[in-house]
């Protein structure tokens, strides 16, 4: 007997009972950047079919917030997809550095050649991995314009992954490139042609204008967008690099997403079980990084991104009908200009962590905000102990203005960590398998890491990093707010519920 009509007869005769209760598809929506507040905000300009429509008909988690420290792209994409914490999945950043390899990594490094995706760095079993554990014909894709959050959020085992490659500039996949594919970069040769310029949305109103106005004087100077972009709208666009700090990533998204949906049918499963399909929309994070919570800028990206929610939705109810579970959360959030806020009366700066700003230890193999990696070699060299060239390097970093705490593997491993610091580091917390650097800077509350003197960041245990929203939709999920404090973890729990 073949293995596809070993798992159908095993389908039919262990799935079916609890088929009744699954969707047909189930869709997580990832708003790169989107704070918390944004949501409630701006509430007044969102579109009837799009967030709108989840506040209206479905279950806002209002205080939902990351309980760990490393509030950055790859391990939020991880956590909402797999319910695993960095100390878990082995993801604690974006990069770090491998002692192994003495080179930077990336968190989204694949294994190639494989049936399905295959990631190098994530331990666990992810999302994908835990659907087909339950639905072994389910088709689980990520899509997204970066490459780790595409690939992370499904993880290990996805059908496909898609994301924009940046050197290549188009659209590609996990597996084997495809006619269609082909086709669909074919027509992003006359992008800038479609998108000549960028003009709000809608009209905000005069209480929000004006904060944007004396925001924007507090912090304008520090304001660096891409040649061909300018500084205020109306913004042209007259340059690819310019179209990439736009919220049109997100249009072009949504148009691969409706090809993606129709090429896999997506919802219409022939072996009448359900779907997965995971979304990250990366415009808000590509605009809020140049020009900051605080601008119109990034409040007309998020007002676009539920338009395009709206539209995802709108395409995927004539595919499928009304049987769909709709999740909406974001990865991380962003903290202000620090010149802004110290316009606002709060302490605020940038912190320039290199081994220039640490020139009395020249011991730094590397430093991958917020973990920072010593070299033995050199710590030899120098004639010190390895305790003795952490310590002396602790007291250096904690001497910089704007640093909270600092805390190394000592820490660690004598339980003395904050949880969402604990959360944060890899596991082990000591040893050659460990991706931990062998310290971890923690800023205080509107310090943002930053060498240069423009944009803004996120990364940081505070509330503008942590809180995100968490919203939900459609298949059994009741009309209530819910203000119990709740980790993103969540998401992949309801997940996995409405799946059994």
């Amino acid at each position: 007997m073949s293995l596809r009509l070993i798992l159908t007869f095993l389908f039919f005769f262990t799935v079916i009972p609890g088929f009744a209760a699954a969707p047909k598809l189930v869709v997580l929506i990832v708003g790169d950047q989107v704070r918390a507040d944004y949501v409630e905000r701006y509430r007044q300009y969102l579109s009837t079919g799009g967030l709108g429509h989840f506040l209206q008909e479905g279950q806002d988690y209002s205080n939902a917030a990351y309980d760990y420290g490393a509030t950055k792209t790859s391990p939020g994409h991880t956590l909402l997809g797999s319910g695993l914490y960095p100390s878990e999945s082995g993801i604690i950043g974006n990069e770090w550095w491998d002692r192994d390899q003495k080179k930077v990594v990336s968190a989204a490094e694949i294994i190639p050649g494989g049936k399905r995706v295959q990631l190098k760095w994530f331990r666990g079993t992810s999302l994908a991995q835990n659907v087909h554990a339950r639905f072994p014909l389910a088709r689980v894709i990520g899509i997204s314009f970066k490459d780790r959050a595409a690939l992370l959020t499904p993880g290990s085992d996805a059908d496909e992954a898609y994301w924009y490659d940046l050197k290549e500039k188009r659209f590609v996949s996990y597996g084997p490139s495809v006619p269609w594919l082909d086709e669909w970069n074919r027509s992003l040769t006359h992008l800038l042609q479609h998108f000549p310029g960028w003009d709000p949305l809608v009209p905000l109103d005069a209480a929000l204008t004006a904060h944007f106005v004396s925001a924007s004087n507090a912090y304008e100077k520090n304001l660096r967008p891409p040649p061909g972009l300018g500084l205020h709208f109306p913004h042209p666009i007259l340059s690819e690099s310019a179209f990439a700090d736009t919220p049109f990533t997100d249009t072009v998204l949504t148009d691969l997403a409706i090809h993606v949906i129709d090429q896999w049918h997506l919802g219409q499963n022939s072996s009448g079980i359900p779907d997965v399909l995971t979304i990250s929309y990366s415009g808000v994070d590509l605009v809020g990084h140049t020009f900051g919570p605080d601008s119109p800028e990034t409040v007309d990206a998020f007002l676009r991104l539920d338009r395009e929610i709206a539209r995802l939705r709108e395409h995927l109810t004539l595919v499928c009908g009304s049987d769909c579970l709709w999740i909406f959360s974001a990865d991380h959030g962003v903290t202000p200009f620090p010149e802004y806020s110290r316009s606002q009366g709060l302490s605020a700066g940038r912190v320039a962590l290199s081994s220039a700003t640490l020139s009395k230890a020249p011991w730094i193999a590397n430093i991958s905000v917020p973990w920072i990696y010593v070299d033995d070699d050199q710590i030899k060299a120098n004639h010190l102990s390895k305790q003795k060239a952490i310590d002396t390097l602790k007291t250096n970093i904690l001497a910089l203005d704007g640093v909270d705490a600092v805390y190394d593997l000592r820490d660690c491993k004598k339980g003395h960590l904050p949880m969402t610091i604990a959360h944060s580091f890899d596991t082990p917390c000591e040893g050659k398998t460990s991706r931990n650097g062998d310290l971890y800077v923690v800023l205080k509350r509107y310090f943002i890491f930053s060498q240069v003197p423009y944009g803004t960041t996120h990364g940081q245990p505070t509330l503008e990093d942590q809180r995100v929203p968490i919203l939900l939709e459609g298949h059994g999920v009741p009309h209530e707010t819910n203000t119990i404090p709740v980790s993103p973890k969540l998401v992949s729990q309801r997940i996995l519920e409405a799946l059994q």
